[in-house]
């Protein structure tokens, strides 16, 4: 008995003397400078890699206009349409209806006459909104708009160019508020889906007769 305990007890001797002897091998290897130096020449140094620029995003830019070939009448008869659905809505005094026929990109100039001088001014979509509901809510009750000597010219593709003579009256309670008569352009593009205005001018017309300014028409 005594036998096997001494044989168990050399052999865990010898185990420890192994593992203290590969431990300070190790221990030596790692704290070893020039150990050190011959690993380091031995591994490549490491490169850093740039990082790649950041992507840049741009603003999508306005729908193109989408060439629509027809006969030049069909174009005639689209200018038409808009020019007479425009004109309902304005004198039913609907800003929702008057927007459904413009583009979300439009180009809108304006003009008003005051004291004799011609006020012209840009507008965008939403300012365009805020516009007609201050002028239907508390300018006018009643809108008249007379349109005469139309002129459309297409290219029979992308474009209808709609230039007409206006004449626009606002009234409150019966009586004449505003009036003025001048030239409108519209710029109608077909966007996809649908025939819409895309650019608006408005130019005082240079002869105004007299019965137009003093409302007696």
């Amino acid at each position: 008995m005594k036998s096997n305990y001494h044989a168990i007890f050399c052999a865990m001797a010898t185990c420890c003397l192994c593992v203290g002897i590969w431990g300070c091998d190790t221990a030596s290897t790692a704290t070893d400078p020039s150990q050190q130096q011959r690993l380091s020449a031995a591994s490549p140094p490491k490169q850093s890699v740039p990082l790649p620029p950041p992507e840049r995003i741009d603003a999508p830019a306005p729908p193109q206009p989408v060439k629509h070939k027809l006969p030049a009448i069909h174009f005639e008869l689209i200018a038409r349409q808009i020019m007479g659905a425009w004109r309902k809505a304005w004198e039913d005094r609907d800003p929702n209806a008057i927007l459904s026929l413009y583009s979300p990109h439009c180009d809108i100039t304006k003009g008003v006459v005051r004291n004799g001088s011609t006020i012209y001014y840009k507008l965008s979509p939403e300012a365009y909104r805020s516009k007609l509901s201050y002028l239907f809510r508390q300018r006018y009750d009643q809108i008249r708009i007379d349109i005469e000597d139309i002129q459309i010219v297409t290219d029979r593709e992308m474009l209808i160019s709609a230039r007409f003579l206006q004449r626009f009256t606002g009234f409150r309670a019966g009586r004449i508020q505003y009036s003025d008569y001048g030239v409108k352009l519209f710029d109608i593009h077909f966007d996809g889906e649908r025939w819409l205005i895309h650019k608006e001018s408005w130019t005082e017309y240079s002869e105004i007769p007299d019965d137009l300014m003093s409302g007696k028409f």
